[in-house]
Parts: C-alpha cells; structure tokens; sequence
C-alpha cells in the first residue's frame, strides 16, 4: 500500500503547482496527499515493527533536520521559519528516512526509477506542448528572436495573469537527473526492444533540456555526465592481467562515441539552432557578465555580513529578507549556510559527501544492474548540486528531493550486498548501516 501511494506522488509530482487545494486553511498540491498518507502509514508500521533502516546520510540529514529547527526557533520571524522548516521536515522526512526504508525491502525499487524518467519526460512534454504539437510554428517563433523568448510554463506557473518566463529552470533540472538516470538504465540493458524505449523517452527530455536554456541544468548535467561515463567505463577500460596493464578497447570506444555524439549534438544546437543573439546572452551568462548573474552576484555579497552575523545556527529558515536580503539568494548551498548556519551547512554537506563515496566505494559489490543504477543515482544528485551553486527554488520542487531519495536508498542497496541486515538485530558495517533506529 505505501509503495503504491508513493508511485502515486512521484506520478502527480509534474502538477505540483497546478493541482492544488486547501485543507484547514493550508494550501495543499495533490501529490502531496499520497505522500503524507504513505509517511503516516510507515510511521504507524514503525511504531508497530520498532524498526527502521537508517544509514549515515540519513542519520545526518536528521541531525541536520533537528539543527535546523533549533536556528528557526531562534529566528527574528519564528512562525515564518516555522512554516518553512515544516516544510522541509516533510520533504526530507518521506524522500530522505520514509522512501529509502521502503524500497530497500520490496523487489520493485525499479519501478522508481523508471516512474521517475517517465515523469521527467512527461513534464518536459507538458510544459513544451507547443514544440511538439506544431514543431514549425514553435521553430519559427523561437528562430525569431530565441533570445527573448518566453515558454508557456503552464503546469510550472498556472497563473493566466504570468503568460511565461524565459527559461524553465525546473524543467531542465529535471531533465538533467532523468537523463542521467535514463542513461544508467539504458547501460544496464542489453534488449534491443529496451535501447528502443529509453530512446524513446530520451527524445523528449533532451530536447525540452536544450530548449528549456537552463545553463546551471546544463552545468550540472555535464558535471554528472562526466562523473557516469568516467566511473563506468573509463575505470573499467584499464585492467591489469598477469602483471601486465592491457586496455579494453571497447569501453574506450563507447565511451569516444557517447562524447562524440554529445559534443556534435551541442554544436549543431549552438551553431545551427541557436541565433547570434543568444549565443552572445549565454556566453555572457557563463562569464557571469549578463544581468541574472549580476543580480546574483549582488546577492551573493550581500549573504556575506548575514552570515559573519549568524555563523553558529543562521537566520532561521525564511528569515533572510527579514535579515536585510532584498530577495532569494539563488543558491542552494549559500542559503542553508545563511538560514542554518555553519553547524546545519557542515551537516548538510557531511551527509552528501557520505553519501556520495557510500554508493562510490561500495557499489561493486552490487549486481551489474545495481551498479549501474547506483552510479547514475550518484551522477544525478552530483548534477543537482552543481545546479544548486546556482539555483535556491529548485530544491522546493519534487525532482531534487526524488533524487535524494534514490540516492539514499542505494546506501542502503550498497550496504546490503556487502552485508545482509539481520532482522531483529542493531548492526553497524563499515557502510555505516543502522539498524532498528
């Protein structure tokens, strides 16, 4: 029943910001339904089991959780940080503790992966339905003046009043992790009729990547899709054989191929697709010359006295414009800094690195699918953080923390092929499981 209600809110997880109601006075989307009523439903069975799988990263992710609460209740706006924080405490509560717990004792922890890349692939449809219902009328619009054009976001910002922004940034970054993750799954196929299908689903998504012009989507895909290839084929093409170094040409050639392919890809949309005019706008915005980034940067200067001010537990979440912020900070890393302080930051950062050489170090023990699935978990969350440097308000929505919770869960996969957990008993692995927390 639980796995279920979670399909359920990764499947509605695309509406998040147009299906939306009022429970008590608080504004609810409908993906958040399922979520909640699986997170009570696990609770209970906690309650009632007296066990739950933790591993570090989770265990630092709740320390980072009750930190954080401790800044809030500190806060100038404390009911303001507390809305926030309550927030938060949900999304790490079901993605990060609840999800990861669930899918490690079920045999279909697959289906999340794929629901995961087939949302992503819906979303981008979606919101670009322009592009594929009429191709030539979009084209011509956006060969006129790519530079200022504005997409239709209608299942981003529903508002009729706000008829588009510029870029969808929730858009490719959820694109970014879907295809990294599709990728990784489409690796561990070897069934021509598979490669056809993520084919398939990979034709959306990148295009609706590329036009959604997200350049820290774009930096963060390229961080993890460096990261995927490396890890998977260049560290398998060297292997060492009666005390000689020999090279696997093959996963050397799939790998020349893959980047060949990308790099004509990216230069057929920059040189072709792309009009002078915006090629200049994006050259200005990776040199951090154009107006976003110097509004950015602005921001970025003023976060430095809030800061030296609040070093030990931060504003409180919310409370930066109460703190003389003119606005969001545009960065998901400089703003647990300023509302958590050093002590959440350090926390927060501590739980991904864990995580991150967790799935690392460990996944060889797993099964080759395993494997693959485990290092595209890890490129997708790496890509998020690359985005995050860059972006505050794409943590607030569901891909991001989707991604956490997968890449928490292979912790636990990585923890459990090296040592299967025994049920009743409190172990402690080099992988750092905890069991019956």
């Amino acid at each position: 029943m639980i796995q279920w209600l979670l399909w359920l809110g990764l499947f509605l997880s695309p509406f998040y910001n147009v299906l939306l109601f009022r429970l008590g006075g608080v504004e609810l989307s409908a993906a958040d339904l399922p979520l909640l009523l699986a997170l009570g439903l696990w609770s209970a069975w906690v309650v009632g089991r007296g066990r739950c799988t933790l591993t570090w990263p989770t265990v630092l992710l709740v320390l980072f959780l009750v930190t954080s609460l401790a800044s809030t209740a500190l806060s100038a706006e404390v009911l303001l940080g507390l809305r926030r924080w309550g927030r938060t405490a949900i999304r790490l509560l079901v993605f990060a503790v609840m999800l990861p717990d669930v899918m490690v004792r079920t045999t279909r922890w697959r289906v999340y992966v794929i629901l995961f890349i087939v949302t992503g692939a819906m979303f981008g449809v979606l919101n670009y339905i322009d592009l594929f219902v009429s191709p030539r009328t979009f084209m011509s619009g956006f060969f006129a003046d790519s530079g200022r054009w504005t997409a239709h976001l209608r299942f981003i910002y529903p508002d009729p009043d706000y008829v588009g922004v510029n870029f969808g940034h929730e858009i490719g970054h959820w694109e970014a992790g879907a295809l990294l993750m599709l990728l990784s799954m489409g690796l561990a196929s070897v069934s021509a009729r598979r490669w056809l299908g993520w084919l398939l689903l990979a034709t959306p998504i990148v295009t609706t990547l590329l036009f959604s012009l997200t350049k820290s989507a774009w930096l963060g895909l390229a961080v993890g899709l460096s990261y995927l290839m490396g890890r998977l084929y260049l560290s398998r093409a060297v292997a060492l054989r009666r005390g000689l170094v020999r090279v696997r040409l093959y996963p050397v050639w799939v790998t020349i191929c893959v980047s060949a392919a990308v790099l004509f890809t990216g230069l057929l949309f920059w040189f072709v697709v792309l009009n002078s005019a915006t090629r200049n706008l994006i050259i200005l915005a990776f040199t951090f010359q154009d107006v976003s980034s110097s509004a950015r940067l602005a921001l970025w200067r003023d976060l430095v006295p809030i800061i030296r001010d609040h070093m030990l537990l931060g504003v409180g979440w919310g409370n930066l414009v109460d703190a003389g912020l003119s606005g969001d900070p545009h960065s998901w890393w400089l703003g647990i800094l300023a509302e958590t302080g050093w002590v959440g930051f350090l926390l927060y950062l501590a739980a991904s690195v864990t995580m991150f050489f967790m799935i690392d170090r460990n996944c060889r023990r797993m099964t080759e699918e395993g494997r693959f699935l485990a290092i595209g978990a890890n490129a997708a969350t790496l890509s998020a953080g690359v985005a995050g440097l860059f972006e505050m308000s794409f943590m607030w929505s569901m891909n991001a923390w989707w991604l956490i919770g997968l890449a928490v869960f292979f912790t636990h996969r990585v923890c459990r092929a090296e040592q299967p957990p025994t049920v009743g008993s409190c172990e402690s692995t080099e992988c750092g499981v905890l069991g019956n927390a």
